[in-house]
């Protein structure tokens, strides 16, 4: 039975007994205005169970790779990430992260009508598959950031933040880079879709990659509205419906400007900052102590630290008020993580 004022979408669809029916159970397209209706809880939380199951990366698959630590939270807004490359007995793994984030091209770059399982065993299919998702990448010059992008897409991943739109694709020429947020997720976290907008940024020196990072959101959410628009025009242009499938069309709509019932949606900026730290570079000083052990402890000693420069840095921005992901990583020497991706690539 459906009530007559869904033109301020602020109907439910039930049942003839009240029950408030899940997705699966109805078409959910508004038969009178062709919008989509409020989401229940109900809905939502099967909205939440539905993007686990369109995960591309696990937990367990990033372990063998990177070590992760409890989130720091200085801010009501401000979740801070951080992540250690994994060490052998005598050296840093950057070498097995760069093999891992090779062979991880695939999940960021195809879309899901090219991934049919049974396809994919074709050896000679899957090869052009990766051969594809590898050119999709410059391969004269990549931008700095494209190694950042992937790295962001795994650890999204990782966290059931699903990717909205795969946007390598797009680029119609693989020598120019497509503008715009570096990546756009979906999440539902205690009752709320939150849409996550990426930015990656990998400098040398921590503070210029956390400024830098909160002058491009700050361009992004604060500029003429161009660059925003055209991320949400492109949610609604080119949602992987294949992998969405019924809840494609919820996505789209929740995005747009106009639509009515947002009390239950977020915009998030969603940064991955890489940045060289000195601490890799003099292993010898550790005096024998486990490798492991000995970057896990001083890493950590260091999290207030950063946490609290990232925090001055949105408290001092024009955006202070907006949500933020932030996820950190240190490395030996980011250019030449760079160029090894590039080679290997």
């Amino acid at each position: 039975m459906l009530q007559k004022s869904c033109q301020l979408l602020e109907i439910e669809l039930c049942q003839p007994d009240g029950r408030t029916p899940s997705l699966g159970a109805i078409p959910f397209i508004c038969p009178l205005c062709g919008r989509i209706p409020r989401l229940s809880s109900t809905q939502i939380e099967e909205f939440s169970k539905y993007l686990e199951q369109m995960k591309r990366v696990w937990q367990a698959d990033i372990e063998n790779y990177l070590h992760s630590f409890p989130t720091k939270k200085p801010l009501p807004t401000l979740n801070c990430r951080f992540y250690l490359p994994t060490c052998t007995a005598d050296k840093i793994r950057e070498d097995d992260l760069i093999d891992f984030l090779v062979d991880s091209v695939v999940r960021y770059v195809t879309e899901s009508k090219l991934l049919d399982p049974e396809r994919m065993k074709d050896p000679a299919y899957s090869s052009r598959i990766y051969r594809r998702a590898r050119d999709k990448f410059r391969q004269k010059d990549p931008k700095p950031s494209e190694v950042g992008e992937l790295i962001l897409f795994i650890l999204l991943e990782s966290e059931g933040i699903i990717q909205v739109v795969q946007k390598m694709p797009l680029k119609t020429n693989k020598n120019m880079p497509l503008h715009g947020a570096d990546g756009i997720h979906v999440q539902v976290d205690n009752g709320m879709i939150l849409l996550h907008f990426g930015e990656s940024k990998m400098y040398k020196d921590l503070g210029g990659a956390i400024s830098k990072s909160i002058d491009s959101v700050t361009d992004f959410t604060n500029g003429d509205g161009g660059k925003r628009k055209f991320e949400l025009d492109i949610i609604s242009t080119y949602i992987d419906k294949e992998k969405f499938g019924r809840y494609a069309d919820v996505l789209a709509e929740i995005v747009l400007p106009y639509a009515k019932n947002k009390q239950k949606y977020r915009e998030v900026n969603s940064i991955f900052i890489g940045y060289n730290w000195d601490v890799m570079c003099k292993l010898s000083s550790r005096d024998q102590l486990d490798l492991t052990a000995f970057l896990k402890s001083e890493f950590e000693k260091r999290h207030d630290e950063i946490a609290e420069k990232m925090q001055k840095a949105v408290l001092g921005s024009k955006i202070k008020d907006q949500h933020f992901h932030v996820q950190f990583m240190p490395f030996v020497d980011v250019d030449q993580f760079k160029a090894k991706f590039k080679k290997e690539l």
